[in-house]
């Protein structure tokens, strides 16, 4: 009967542990795996990863900025004193280029950057409009006509040597600008951009716009080209860029 007895205290003393360590295990698996931790654990890890995105665009912006300063106005230099009103800037680097308006008609003259004489741009046109100067300064983009002051007409490539000027195949435009190596030509006719090869002169057209297009300019590494569009039925300009591919296509 003794034996018995303590072989039935040890089953019961066995069947305690067991179902005490059943408890812990079961109690330990609720806990670790409920939903609310679950849930938890997800916003934790969304809000680090958010905080690490605010983060990294903070200091591409930062060093964004430090890479491109603003451009701002440190000195003015007065470089003609004719008293003639001037248009259409541009320049090489070395020499700035205008157009001059004398008794209802414009010129195409060139001063030195840092000024001294202005000297006229001889062409066989009634009114030269200039638009652009190659990076080089060898060539520019310039606009005739014959009567009134149209800003519009056939394009030519003028010499800044004297050379003789040749026809831009049959453009006609109001706006033109040389890529960086001058082998390309982006003009604008009406509301519509297109771009020409200045040998060979065979146009293609990049965009109609919803306006005219002004102001033509390349980026220096020629990946883009810049513009501003007037409305039709409005005065105010909008920029405006083209990508170009690096197949040259647009």
């Amino acid at each position: 009967a003794s034996t018995n007895l303590v072989e039935s205290r040890e089953d019961e003393n066995c069947s305690s542990v067991m179902e005490l360590q059943t408890n812990q295990i079961t109690g330990a698996n609720s806990s670790d795996f409920s939903p609310g931790t679950k849930v938890a654990g997800n916003r934790l890890l969304l809000a680090i990863f958010l905080a690490s995105a605010v983060a990294i665009g903070t200091l591409l912006f930062v060093r964004f900025q430090r890479r491109v300063p603003q451009p701002e106005v440190t000195r003015l230099v007065q470089l003609t004193d004719d008293g003639l009103p001037k248009r259409r800037i541009a320049t090489d680097g070395r020499n700035v280029y205008f157009n001059e308006a004398i008794r209802g008609r414009y010129i195409t003259a060139t001063v030195p950057i840092g000024g001294g004489l202005i000297r006229r741009i001889d062409t066989p046109f009634a009114n030269s409009y200039l638009l652009d100067v190659s990076d080089d300064g060898n060539w520019l983009l310039v606009v005739s006509w014959e009567a009134s002051l149209e800003e519009y007409g056939p394009l030519w490539i003028v010499s800044t040597s004297g050379a003789p000027a040749r026809r831009a195949g049959s453009v006609i435009c109001h706006a033109a600008a040389f890529s960086p190596d001058a082998r390309l030509i982006v003009y604008a006719t009406g509301v519509e951009l297109w771009v020409v090869d200045s040998l060979a002169f065979s146009p293609h057209r990049i965009a109609i716009l919803p306006g005219t297009p002004q102001h033509i300019r390349w980026s220096p590494d020629g990946k883009r080209i810049m513009f501003s569009v007037r409305g039709i039925n409005s005065a105010d300009l909008v920029p405006w860029e083209v990508a170009v591919a690096q197949d040259g296509r647009f």
